[in-house]
């Protein structure tokens, strides 16, 4: 019998801001695994102590809580901008569906321009009416204290209140106009693409 076992393989990249050539590390291992070889790749691409590092994730904490840990106050990191823009379409379609286009090219506007706090506030304007008490019942439950009478779990967030979550819990994650005035990219699209041409690549052999 044959059995199947899946497991994640988690890659990085590290490129000097003047060189086309990137160093890229894979590994199976766990998250502070991926830390030593983010590391050991930033090395070889000239990193030192006065070295300012651009980072870039897809908004998993882990990935930022690495940066920070490997590189300190040298990384300035960044969020994906494409995965931001994804929660904005899943809030366009939920509450803005008769102008959602205009209305996602306007906060992704808003959001280069690093008024991250404007987009919040649309944002919360379409939240449900309940959904502060419902966060403080969540809050309450991490606790382990009783769920109390009124305060029933309410169905599966929305689009609107997913997007305004993203985006609050990675606010200082969020300096676009940063980035694209010092003509740094704002898109992790290039280890995104090596997934596929290097890890499935290798996969594949034999």
């Amino acid at each position: 019998m044959r059995s199947v076992r899946w497991q994640e393989a988690r890659l990085c990249i590290a490129r000097g801001a003047q060189s086309i050539t990137a160093v890229f590390y894979a590994t199976m291992g766990n998250v502070e695994r991926v830390g030593k070889l983010l590391y050991r790749a930033a090395m070889r691409v000239g990193f030192g102590p006065k070295t300012k590092i651009h980072g870039l994730g897809d908004g998993a904490k882990w990935i930022e809580d690495q940066m920070h840990h490997v590189f300190g106050g040298q990384v300035k990191y960044l969020v994906d901008f494409y995965h931001v823009s994804e929660y904005l379409a899943q809030a366009a379609e939920h509450s803005w569906a008769s102008e959602k286009y205009e209305w996602r090219r306007e906060q992704e506007k808003l959001l280069k321009q690093s008024k991250d706090e404007e987009v919040l506030q649309t944002l919360k304007k379409r939240l449900p009416m309940d959904w502060e008490l419902a966060q403080e019942v969540k809050k309450q439950q991490k606790k382990g204290k009783k769920q109390e009478s009124g305060t029933e779990k309410r169905e599966e967030e929305t689009g609107v209140e997913k997007c305004y979550r993203y985006i609050f819990n990675r606010k200082s994650s969020l300096d676009y106009k940063y980035a694209l005035d010092n003509g740094l990219p704002i898109g992790s699209g290039e280890v995104e693409s090596a997934h596929r041409y290097i890890v499935q690549k290798r996969l594949k052999i034999g």
